[in-house]
């Protein structure tokens, strides 16, 4: 049942943004991207992607939503792309938010889906759109190498480098 469904997807973003325990903000992301991977390409969940960009917004939100907001799109990257490329301006602008976050995590996470969803836009026209988000992105590439997070230096780089081809 539809009803049934939309009344789940909105419950899995109340629970996304306002649980205090990040596992669960966590595993509710992981299994928003599952269900985004069914649903955004056939257009039946169009209220996600406005509601996870609000979410990235410094203004009025904790550090742990937008956190957990870019976790679900570095989740969902790869599955939903297609459904991605006619927004890649606007998540172009909410990578340059987080990567120029105040907080450390937001701007780490903002490099891990940066890092996940930069690949998805290889060969598309819309690559362009994440350009400006070069000089950010190796700031933060070189405040995880002397923090020791290897890993997320590591993702941002990779990603990187389409941007140079």
């Amino acid at each position: 049942d539809d009803s049934f469904r939309d009344g789940l997807k909105s419950a899995l973003l109340v629970v996304l943004v306002n649980d205090p325990e990040t596992a669960v903000r966590r595993s509710v992301g992981h299994l928003v991207a599952v269900i985004a991977k069914h649903t955004v390409p056939q257009g039946k969940w169009p209220e996600l992607l406005p509601f996870l960009h609000e979410r990235c917004k410094a203004e009025g939100n904790d550090p742990k939503v937008r956190v957990a907001a870019l976790e679900v799109f570095a989740s969902m990257a790869d599955s939903v792309s297609e459904s991605l490329a006619q927004h890649a301006t606007g998540i172009a602008h909410i990578f340059l938010s987080a990567l120029q976050d105040a907080d450390p995590a937001v701007r780490r996470m903002g490099l891990k889906a940066f890092g996940a969803t930069v690949p998805a836009f290889v060969g598309d026209a819309t690559l362009d759109a994440f350009a400006p988000l070069v000089p950010p992105v190796l700031e933060v590439i070189t405040q995880c190498v002397s923090t020791g997070d290897d890993d997320v230096a590591l993702e941002g780089l990779d990603a990187h480098l389409p941007l140079h081809s």
